[in-house]
């Protein structure tokens, strides 16, 4: 049996450029993994595709990427046995954190790693994009600029020094619906100057406050307020730059002292929300044993 831990991730800047014709859109998002976990036992057994998770919520039928990510992997590779997935959840589902892309991979590499199937990463990723837009980012797991569906990375250093606060409200926003919800011109540009002033403000944090920017929030806020009342108190609290992550419902804010964090975190759980205090960190998946 094997043993992973792998992380939720944070949209810093997510835009969308165009709607593709094989409907998937292309995108534009600087990707940072932090130290919220959920941990996946994975072992062999004899035939067949056993997963099992203790979130009710969630589904963990054919349909799970998890499952899907073990079908894939083990029919690509032609193994006859089969494997046991055991999922607890500490990534909250619905929130555009990722969760579900990174269970995805990490039972991608936890089969290639039980089986001794030697692929690479490489390829490890070619097979996570059959399965989500999301997953080749949870393969190499690093900070990243994505492109394209997301699947395009170029390594970049990642934020340092700075402690995160993340809420979500009850309500869950699948992903479909909101790209359903979202008005595009046919062809865009993707906004350069936008993108790169983000990226020079995340190199000077926690020096000054920053405004980033993501393609969703208007019509989340439209569409469900109490993320909008949310975001607006996250605003409040003056933090060095906040936003929803994802397609919601999930938000962050980033400060630079625990304290402060801290302070704010206890404000948002006295309204009955989830809420964590982190860290980002450098790598999504870690093998515990």
């Amino acid at each position: 049996m094997l043993t992973f831990r792998t992380s939720a991730k944070l949209n810093l800047f997510l835009d969308i450029v165009q709607k593709r014709t094989d409907g998937y859109h292309d995108i534009v998002t600087i990707l940072q993994p932090v130290a919220i976990w959920d941990e996946l036992k994975i072992e062999r057994i004899e035939h067949g595709i056993e997963l099992r998770g203790d979130d009710a919520s969630i589904s963990w039928g054919e349909d799970n990427l998890c499952h899907r990510a073990a079908a894939l992997i083990l029919q690509e590779a032609g193994v006859d046995a089969g494997v046991r997935i055991d999922v607890s959840k500490g990534i909250p589902a619905g929130g555009g954190f990722g969760g579900a892309s990174s269970d995805a991979a990490a039972v991608l590499i936890a089969v290639n790693e039980i089986f001794s199937l030697g692929y690479s990463r490489e390829r490890l990723a070619e097979m996570a994009l059959m399965i989500g837009s999301d997953v080749p980012f949870f393969i190499y797991g690093r900070p990243a600029i994505g492109t394209g569906r997301g699947e395009i990375l170029e390594d970049w250093s990642g934020l340092r020094g700075v402690w995160v606060v993340v809420v979500k409200p009850e309500v869950s926003i699948s992903t479909t619906w909101a790209y359903n919800n979202i008005n595009l011109p046919l062809t865009r540009e993707i906004d350069t100057d936008k993108l790169n002033s983000v990226l020079e403000g995340l190199k000077n944090l926690p020096e000054k406050p920053l405004e980033s920017w993501n393609v969703f929030t208007e019509p989340i806020v439209r569409n469900y307020p109490v993320i909008g009342n949310i975001l607006q108190g996250l605003s409040e609290e003056k933090p060095l730059i906040y936003s929803l992550t994802g397609s919601g419902a999930g938000c962050f804010a980033l400060f630079s002292e625990e304290n402060r964090a801290k302070e704010v975190a206890i404000r948002f759980k006295k309204r009955g929300f989830f809420v964590k205090v982190t860290q980002p960190i450098s790598q999504t998946t870690r093998l515990i044993q």
